[in-house]
């Protein structure tokens, strides 16, 4: 009996009134009251009441557990969608088994490492899964606005000879009998990319710190928003760009994610000017604060000192310094953490919870 259906969304039964419909996705409530029960079925478009009536009623299905339901689509005023489904078959496609928390109340009330350890689980309250849609939004919109602009994405290895920033912050591994390390940064890559003649370049993708804090703002990985452009006149124009990016992003966000944004209570901030230190301003504080000094002199030389205080030797980047002497434009750029930046932008307490699985010095599974 209509074994020829094929799946429909709920988003699409309220323009099939009437019609027989095939439905599937995970049962999030169900509750019997007398000869009628009530299933509610929550697939990713949304939540659609499905009715049981007659010999169906009283059917003992797990919640959580996968179902097909076939029914007819008719009009309620007991729904937010406006309509429910008349079942007439239901099949049970995969069983749940004994929950380690519930999932469908309004809060997820268990602590962050239970939740992390549970990720799969966690992920299916709607609260929980609104912050990644939300972070998927500001990833495309980065994006989207990059493209926009004539900016070129680039994709550069995470296996490298070298640290890009030096110093122990980087993962060794063994690469065919040579030492390698995991990419702290696409910093060298996209210069390198800039003073090819591509000026304008971006790159979305993981990096990766070895540092041992266990901090609520630190990932050991996590995905960078990287962009970097030739022909720059000042740092100003670097940080008007990244103001206008953010605004683009927020303004996505706002868009396209007005029901997350209602679902986790938040009202998006108004960006309209990035704080400003004078470069002056910034040595000292440098210095003072934190006894660093920035060594001063051209591009090529300024990068020799900077590996030669990191201890680091120059011959080892060879292939990164050589660039600087084969005609580089004036460039800069900026990274944008995006997990941090989620974890702002929606108050989280934690930068994990922006994370889907996180790695930190504790964590390596799931």
């Amino acid at each position: 009996m209509h074994t020829n259906l094929k799946r429909t969304l709920t988003k699409e039964c309220i323009n099939k009134v009437g019609e027989m419909v095939k439905v599937q996705g995970w049962v999030k409530k169900i509750r019997h009251l007398g000869n009628i029960s009530f299933i509610v079925l929550r697939e990713r478009t949304g939540e659609l009441q499905c009715v049981l009536e007659g010999k169906l009623a009283g059917v003992i299905i797990e919640t959580e557990s996968v179902i097909e339901v076939i029914g007819k689509i008719v009009p309620t005023n007991n729904t937010v969608l406006g309509v429910e489904l008349l079942i007439k078959s239901v099949k049970v496609i995969n069983k749940n088994d004994l929950l380690p928390f519930e999932v469908n109340k309004k809060e997820v009330n268990i602590g962050l490492e239970n939740l992390l350890n549970h990720r799969v689980l966690s992920l299916r309250h709607e609260k929980i899964a609104s912050i990644f849609k939300i972070k998927a939004t500001l990833e495309e919109a980065f994006r989207e606005y990059l493209i926009n602009m004539d900016f070129i994405r680039i994709f550069t290895p995470k296996i490298v000879s070298q640290g890009a920033e030096g110093g122990a912050n980087v993962f060794n591994l063994n690469y065919f009998g040579k030492d390698a390390f995991l990419a702290q940064s696409p910093q060298f890559y996209k210069q390198m990319m800039v003073a090819s003649g591509l000026e304008y370049v971006f790159e979305i993708g993981p990096v990766f710190r070895a540092e041992e804090h266990n901090s609520s703002r630190h990932l050991n990985e996590y995905i960078s928003l990287d962009l970097e452009m030739a022909f720059i006149e000042d740092y100003e124009e670097l940080m008007e760009l990244e103001t206008q990016v953010i605004k683009f992003m927020f303004e996505k966000v706002k868009e396209k994610n007005e029901n997350e944004l209602k679902l986790l209570n938040i009202e998006m901030p108004t960006i309209t000017e990035i704080p400003k230190l004078k470069l002056h301003e910034a040595r000292e504080i440098l210095k003072n604060r934190f006894k660093k000094e920035i060594p001063e002199g051209d591009e090529y030389e300024m990068l020799v000192a900077s590996f030669r205080e990191k201890g680091l030797n120059e011959e080892n980047f060879q292939n990164y310094l050589n660039t600087f002497k084969y005609g580089v434009p004036p460039h800069g750029g900026f990274a944008i953490g995006l997990e941090r930046l989620t974890a702002k932008l929606l108050g989280l307490t934690n930068v994990r919870e922006a994370s889907a699985f996180p790695r930190d010095i504790n964590r390596l599974t799931p």
